[in-house]
């Protein structure tokens, strides 16, 4: 006599059909995924079956996948970065011999330009296209997950290309050594995901020795990725550096202060030069401005969001976030 079943686990619906055995070697799983919310999408959804075989599910149809009878792991991963499944990433299921186990995949998706939600970033412009880089996150989000880390990556390199003039910007993740062992959790993670990401000119993990020295053997870095309480410490204490430079040379060496080529050296140095950090992931150009900002600050903090406008930075961030380049999980 034939039963059937229903279980609800975490968000995920199985409908487990139960019967005596009919002698047939094998049963199936059915998998039926549905997406929702702004921008939704299911572009590079794949199922992975006990870590061998995987299957596409981006394109939105119901998936009937022969199984031998017994417990399987689904493991579900590639989607993009706006997207998130409703339940785990993977699941056990129990498949009858000569009956079909039904799955509901649920994805759900936020706006494109809430992805990464408030993003800061810290750059220099115009005073020497080569001799800047990004660090981002600046101190906006200080708890980051993997993904989050790779989403920074996307979000500079698209900045580094728009307004700083970068054809193909170089990425490090900042961390403690290059070694791919290295790091927390969330920074191995990211690292791993990092190396599979299309479209991120991706060199490895970085030092902090190399965010202003550049790397021994790929040069300058263009898009150093950190949390923002890394990157904030990072931000402070390059603020430090530079007072403590102005303050050992008033006292040691006064006289070079009127010199121009020694006034160049400093205006490098002066944060207003730059007029604040972009906020990147936004629905908006917004500059937050450091809070003793003056004039210049000011000044320049509206050339650069005038020219994050001009560059449609807002779109080619949006564009990179729809064109489903997500690592895979």
């Amino acid at each position: 006599m034939r039963s059937r079943c229903w279980l609800c686990l975490l968000g995920v619906l199985f409908a487990v059909s139960c019967s005596d055995s009919t002698g047939v070697d094998l049963g199936a799983v059915r998998l039926s995924p549905t997406v929702s919310g702004p921008d939704a999408t299911l572009t590079g959804l794949t199922v992975t079956v006990d870590g061998a075989k995987s299957y596409p599910l981006g394109g939105g149809e119901p998936l009937t996948i022969p199984l031998d009878m017994g417990h399987h792991t689904l493991t579900f991963s590639g989607l993009a970065a706006n997207c998130h499944l409703i339940g785990p990433e993977s699941v056990g299921v129990g498949v009858n011999t000569g009956e079909t186990t039904e799955l509901a995949v649920q994805v759900g998706c936020t706006a494109l330009t809430g992805v990464v939600e408030v993003r800061a970033s810290t750059t220099g412009l115009d005073l020497d296209p080569d001799g800047y880089d990004i660090v981002l996150d600046g101190g906006a989000n200080v708890d980051c997950s993997a993904k989050e880390l790779v989403g920074f990556a996307r979000l500079g390199s698209v900045y580094a290309r728009d307004v700083l003039g970068r054809e193909r910007p170089l990425v490090g993740l900042l961390n403690i050594g290059e070694e791919d062992e290295k790091g927390n959790a969330a920074s191995r993670a990211a690292h791993e995901l990092l190396k599979q990401t299309s479209g991120i000119n991706y060199i490895g993990n970085i030092e902090g020795r190399d965010i202003l020295a550049g790397h021994s053997k790929h040069g300058h870095v263009d898009v150093v990725v950190t949390d923002g309480f890394v990157g904030n410490i990072v931000l402070k204490f390059y603020e430090s550096v530079a007072r403590m430079i102005v303050r050992l040379v008033k006292r040691t060496a006064p006289d070079i202060l009127e010199r121009s080529d020694v006034q160049e050296v400093f205006r490098v140095l002066d944060y207003s030069e730059y007029g604040g950090a972009p906020l990147l992931g936004v629905d908006g150009v917004s500059i937050i401005c450091h809070g003793s900002s003056g004039s210049n600050a000011i000044k320049n903090a509206i050339r650069v969001a005038a020219q994050m406008v001009e560059t449609k930075l807002n779109q080619h961030v949006a564009a990179e976030f729809a064109a489903g380049a997500a690592p895979v999980a």
